[in-house]
């Protein structure tokens, strides 16, 4: 396990986030709901692999996510809701990239908010991890 690796993949979900805030300031929906969808990836990931857990390279690892955090923490429900986030943002990933679907400012509101939801909740969990 390389935890600065680790470290580095959540770093790189917040630039993403600012990006994705960036885009939605600027009217960029479907690039808003694409940065949302890397933010919760790679923070996911991150954390995953900061853990020792092997990932499979795909864009939604929310299952993952879930079966393994539940053995360190309670919050069952806010866990559930992550990966209910990341399996309906890599739903979005390709029709947004692809420009299949022209997505609206309340949605790609909505995404950005639940990008931000998962990465604070990633960051959260980091320094906990710090901290022992």
């Amino acid at each position: 396990m390389n935890i600065e690796a680790a470290k580095s993949m959540i770093k790189e979900a917040g630039d993403c986030l600012e990006e994705a805030q960036r885009a939605y300031t600027k009217s960029s929906y479907n690039l808003a709901v694409r940065r949302s969808q890397e933010t919760v990836e790679l923070a996911l990931k991150g954390i995953l692999r900061l853990i020792g857990i092997e990932y499979p390279k795909v864009h939604d690892v929310g299952d993952v996510f879930l079966e393994h955090m539940v053995k360190f923490s309670q919050d069952v429900d806010n866990l559930k809701k992550i990966a209910t986030i990341s399996r309906r943002l890599a739903k979005d990933r390709e029709p947004s990239f692809y420009m299949e679907r022209i997505y609206s400012e309340a949605i790609a509101k909505e995404t950005v908010e639940s990008a931000r939801f998962v990465y604070e909740y990633i960051e959260k969990l980091l320094r906990l991890r710090d901290k022992r």
